[in-house]
């Protein structure tokens, strides 16, 4: 449901990022930029176009049918959260009437943060409904040049940072010695041996080196939303394969920031 007002994010500098320090399983985590950062002001304003929507319109009966996982983010009006959204080409193309949560994404959305890698996305069906339902598709650019009825691409778990930085910080010198020998001489091995490490350090240490490899993609995941509220009175969704770990990052330091 749509709430009556609005939190809205206010930045003072637009060309810095957020320096922000938190603590998540006993680790502290500094997520930071090269030099500067961010200062925020809240308050509320009311949004003609989000109230004129009843509270009924969206309810919470049907919202996991078509869209994985759909919800609105606790405590911020107008943030949504999800899974995939590449199921809703077959939704299109079947003629199907929409539930409530594609309903929303279709008619109402004005950006969606997709938080995946190229590997993780079927790049077909993302392209059919997005090109069906007027939605433009942008990586690598500053928030400045953002349309409306935008899905904004960034990647903040990339296979490539996350086990260079395994790699380096977690593996035992006779694990790097060995992981270097299957380098050369076992590909399977190698991958084998570095999951391990990773899923021994459980969700922690995945959000540690998610933090610590895309600390800049998050931050500029939180710009843009920040851009987005303050020039568009249009709610806005974050997603990634589950909707659970990237995208539960960047609605944490949402509600961190709103002191939620």
């Amino acid at each position: 449901m749509f709430c009556k007002g609005f939190s809205v994010v206010h930045v003072f500098r637009l060309n810095v990022i957020i320096v922000f320090l938190f603590r998540f399983g006993g680790a502290f985590l500094l997520l930071k930029s090269n030099s500067e950062r961010c200062l925020f002001e809240f308050h509320s304003r009311p949004m003609s176009r989000l109230n004129s929507f009843s509270e009924n319109n969206f309810s919470e009966d049907a919202v996991k049918v078509q869209i994985k996982n759909f919800r609105q983010a606790f405590g911020v009006p107008g943030l949504y959260r999800c899974a995939e959204t590449d199921s809703l080409a077959k939704v299109i193309e079947a003629g199907d009437d929409f539930d409530e949560d594609a309903s929303l994404v279709f008619k109402y959305v004005g950006l969606i943060l997709d938080l995946r890698s190229a590997s993780e996305r079927d790049e077909s069906s993302a392209r059919r409904w997005m090109e069906k339902s007027g939605f433009n598709v942008m990586e690598n650019v500053d928030e400045e040049e953002l349309k409306d009825k935008t899905v904004l691409r960034i990647d903040v778990l990339s296979p490539t940072r996350l086990f260079e930085y395994l790699n380096k910080f977690w593996l035992t010198p006779s694990q790097q010695a060995l992981s270097a020998i299957y380098f050369a001489t076992n590909i399977r091995k190698r991958n084998e041996l570095q999951m391990s490490v990773l899923n021994s350090r459980g969700l922690a240490g995945l959000y540690e080196a998610i933090v610590q490899t895309s600390g800049n993609d998050i931050c500029f995941a939180l710009r843009t939303l920040t851009l987005h509220f303050e020039n568009n009175n249009s709610p806005a969704v974050v997603h990634c394969v589950q909707g659970k770990d990237r995208t539960g990052l960047v609605v944490m330091f949402c509600q961190a920031i709103m002191s939620v």
